[in-house]
């Protein structure tokens, strides 16, 4: 059982209700531990980074072995790939980082939750507002039709959960959407994989 979970290259990392991290090597859930505790953790090819109830900032380049690394600032939701980093504060405030060193930039908008996929980046507001926009570093924030209160992006292609948990699909980052069957509280995208957790923290 896990709260959140994210797939990267058909493997999986996820956190249960206590905060313990979990890790597959495939998308059959052969689960093992991993040490330390986190309350949202992101995968990216061999990267993962995370964050902790306190809010703290931790990375590492090996899935299955080594020590968390403690970056600089503080964020409530945090997200990686291609070894660049996004992420959202308590007062959804929203920072980029151009490494995993935690070299923070504060980035225009509001928003409570973001993915980064390549230079792509979405994420969804306190309203359940949908945004993305293609230019990490700058640009605007283009505002999607529809309302999610969790969004993920892969290969340009988003899939999202609303707050009654139905999930949505769009081919594209126009939020052109399309319902899915099913009942999912969060749910993470990579190329034509994706899984998610439902209300009771059942895996998918």
């Amino acid at each position: 059982a896990l709260k959140h979970v994210s797939v990267s290259g058909g493997k999986l990392y996820g956190v249960n209700s206590a905060d313990e991290i979990y890790y597959s090597p495939n998308t059959n859930g052969e689960w093992s531990k991993i040490s330390g505790g986190l309350k949202q953790v992101d995968i990216d090819g061999n990267t993962v980074c995370g964050v902790n109830s306190a809010d703290n900032i931790y990375c590492k380049d090996d899935l299955t072995s080594g020590n968390w690394k403690k970056l600089p600032g503080a964020l409530k939701h945090v997200s990686v790939s291609g070894g660049k980093l996004y992420g959202v504060n308590s007062a959804d405030e929203i920072y980029y980082s151009p490494n995993t060193n935690g070299e923070w930039s504060k980035i225009s908008g509001g928003l409570k939750q973001v993915d980064i996929d390549g230079n792509t980046v979405c994420g969804v507001n306190s309203a359940d507002n949908i945004y993305c926009k293609d230019d990490l570093t700058s640009g605007n924030w283009k505002k999607l039709p529809g309302a999610l209160k969790h969004v993920s992006v892969s290969g340009g292609k988003l899939y999202g959960v609303n707050s009654a948990d139905q999930i949505y699909y769009s081919p594209n980052t126009n939020g052109e959407w399309s319902k899915i069957p099913g009942g999912l509280k969060q749910v993470d995208i990579d190329g034509n994989t994706v899984c998610g957790v439902n209300s009771a923290d059942n895996i998918y």
